[in-house]
């Protein structure tokens, strides 16, 4: 059942998608994210001959730090201990290409102690 607020599901999708992919302990140390948001195409980009490839997403709304948190956030506890953790993040924002659908992918590398 949805909750009434979408970031709560947004979270607790994100949770469960990463669960399904990495069953070991929190990740420790110094760690590196991206996350590329890949937004629904909106309907006046949709071209019936034309190729229609992902662009940059720059509309006012959906903006990228409150994205970039969601899954920080989601994260806690979960790919690592306290999202402290993070000290170099990268969010992009994109407009699917017209055979793709909506979603995140999310690269976390551990950085490597000097």
């Amino acid at each position: 059942m949805p909750s009434k607020h979408p970031i709560h599901d947004f979270k607790a999708s994100v949770r469960v998608t990463f669960a399904a992919v990495y069953q070991g302990p929190p990740l420790e140390g110094p760690l590196a994210m991206t996350c590329v948001f890949v937004m629904p195409r909106p309907q006046n980009l949709i071209w019936k001959t034309k190729p229609m490839p992902r662009v940059p997403y720059t509309v006012s709304k959906n903006d990228w730090d409150n994205l970039g948190k969601g899954v920080s956030d989601a994260l806690n506890g979960v790919a690592y201990r306290d999202d402290g953790q993070l000290w170099d993040v990268r969010v992009q924002r994109w407009i699917a290409a017209g055979d793709e659908a909506p979603h995140v992918e999310i690269c976390l590398e551990v950085e490597m102690q000097r």
